[in-house]
C-alpha cells in the first residue's frame, strides 16, 4: 500500500489539469488527486483546457490529456499546450491509442503514454504523475528564474507590476 503525506507543501503547490470529454474519467481523477492534496482543474476539450493553461500563466504543472475528444484531437491539443508553455509536462492517459499515437504524442513533448482503464491509480497513475512532476522541478532548477517563465504573449503577458512603477522601474 502507498503512503501518501496529505500536508505535503509540495502537492499542495501542484497544479493538474485533467482534459477528458468523459465527465466520469474526469470526476474520478479530480477527486482522486485533489484527496492527496493537488490542487486540480478540469476542462471537457481542447479549447476550455487551453483557456485554463492561459489563464494560470505557467503555473500548470501536468496536464492529464485523453486523445480521442470532440473538437481538437489530444495530439493537437498536446502541441497548443507545449506552445503555450513548454515546461507544463503533459500525461497522455487513453483507451483509443496505437503504437503510432504514442510515438507521435512523444515527439510532440509528452511526458509519458499510459492506457485506459486505470485499474490501480497509485501504481498506474499517481507514479507517472510524482515522476513528471520531479522531472518539472529538476527542469525548473536547471533554469535561470528568467528562463523557467513562459514566454510572455498577449494572451499571457500580465502587464507591469506595481512593485515597478513603485520603484520606477516600468
Amino acid at each position: 500500500m502507498t503512503t501518501h503525506h496529505r500536508g505535503d507543501n509540495q502537492i499542495a503547490r501542484c497544479q493538474i489539469l485533467i482534459v477528458d470529454d468523459e465527465e466520469f474519467i474526469r470526476s474520478s481523477f479530480q477527486l482522486y488527486f485533489e484527496s492527496l492534496g493537488y490542487n486540480v482543474f478540469t476542462a471537457d476539450g481542447g479549447k476550455p483546457a487551453l483557456e485554463i493553461v492561459e489563464r494560470q500563466h505557467g503555473n500548470i504543472d501536468v496536464v492529464l490529456l485523453d486523445l480521442v475528444m470532440p473538437g481538437m484531437h489530444g495530439i493537437e491539443i498536446l502541441r497548443k499546450l507545449k506552445e503555450l508553455d513548454e515546461a507544463t509536462e503533459v500525461i497522455i492517459a487513453t483507451g483509443c491509442g496505437n503504437m503510432n499515437t504514442a510515438i507521435q504524442a512523444l515527439r510532440y513533448g509528452a511526458y509519458d503514454y499510459i492506457t485506459k482503464p486505470i485499474v490501480n491509480f497509485d501504481e498506474d497513475l499517481l507514479k507517472v504523475v510524482q515522476g513528471a512532476l520531479a522531472a518539472r522541478r529538476a527542469n525548473q532548477q536547471s533554469k535561470s528564474p528568467e528562463e523557467s517563465r513562459p514566454v510572455a504573449s498577449p494572451t499571457n503577458a500580465a502587464g507591469p507590476l506595481l512593485a515597478d512603477s513603485v520603484l520606477g522601474l516600468e
